[in-house]
């Protein structure tokens, strides 16, 4: 049963992985919760799994009219003073491959869910947020400051997102919001399935040239994403930290999340340009993982 004196939690992109472990824990823990979802298939088979122990709510975070619908029920139904307590911004696409052969709308696209939309969300949101003193809690990545080859799309989604949640916190501190950054290694996610799939539509559209530079590079790296999936840890490990930043009096404004996300860290912030190179070259490239 939800506990309403605690306030409301909207999470995005829940209807599987991060998300969707974050629905069931803050659900568990007495939080009413609104799963957002983006198709109305997800917002069914979500609600029979949990039963009606989270609200699924349709959710692009690209629609503008969705965001204002689903901000007009939370306030209605949340109830004040405890109306809210935190937007979980997870929503997210990966897209990879060269950058020289990238198709704009592509670029767009990626941009459109994983910046602009989470900022769409805030502008809604804070509002509430600022009367309850909640949080918000950004789901990235340690591709936000460390951009691997033929990642660059994504790694230039969460290098902004990055930015967006330094400056949102640093602007917002004074009003009572408390604003953190999730960056948590490889987790055992449906987004795995989805971007490997894209990556492979998109592979085989390239030019003769495109494939002649980039195709056994390509093939290494989506080699490298199914091995390290095999290692990647479940979402349920996000989730506990996420509840962490949500819950904490003091809450950090970064969460680095599996001993991945630590040595990537430790690699962009300590090692020289030059040899960072040349050890993502080294490991991503020089052996195969097939």
């Amino acid at each position: 049963m939800s506990d309403r004196t605690k306030g409301a939690v909207l999470i995005t992109g829940a209807s599987s992985g991060i998300g969707k472990a974050c629905a069931l824990l803050f659900s568990g823990k007495g939080y009413p919760v609104y799963a957002g979802v983006r198709t109305r298939e997800a917002e069914v088979r979500l609600g029979r799994e949990t039963k009606g122990s989270v609200e699924p709510i349709l959710l692009d975070v690209t629609c503008r009219d969705h965001i204002e619908r689903v901000a007009r029920l939370v306030e209605k139904s949340a109830g004040h003073p405890h109306g809210i307590r935190a937007v979980v911004n997870n929503a997210g696409i990966v897209l990879g491959g060269p950058l020289e052969y990238l198709p704009l709308q592509h670029l767009r696209r990626i941009l459109e869910v994983n910046v602009l939309g989470q900022i769409a969300i805030i502008q809604v949101f804070l509002p509430m947020l600022r009367r309850t003193g909640g949080r918000i809690v950004n789901i990235g990545s340690p591709s936000g400051f460390l951009a691997p080859p033929l990642l660059g799309p994504y790694a230039a989604s969460k290098f902004a997102l990055e930015a967006a949640t330094d400056a949102l916190r640093r602007e917002v501190d004074a009003s009572g919001v408390q604003v953190s950054l999730i960056e948590p290694g490889a987790v055992e996610t449906g987004v795995w399935d989805k971007s490997m799939k894209e990556a492979e539509r998109w592979e085989e559209g390239l030019p003769r040239e495109a494939k002649e530079r980039y195709s056994s590079r390509m093939q290494n790296v989506w080699a490298l994403m199914s091995h390290l999936r095999e290692k990647a840890m479940p979402p349920e490990n996000v989730a506990q930290v996420v509840l962490r930043a949500v819950e904490s009096r003091r809450p950090k404004p970064r969460y680095l999340v599996g001993m991945d996300a630590w040595l990537q860290c430790l690699l962009a912030r300590f090692c020289p340009v030059f040899l960072t190179d040349r050890l993502l070259d080294g490991w991503m490239f020089s052996r195969s993982w097939k």
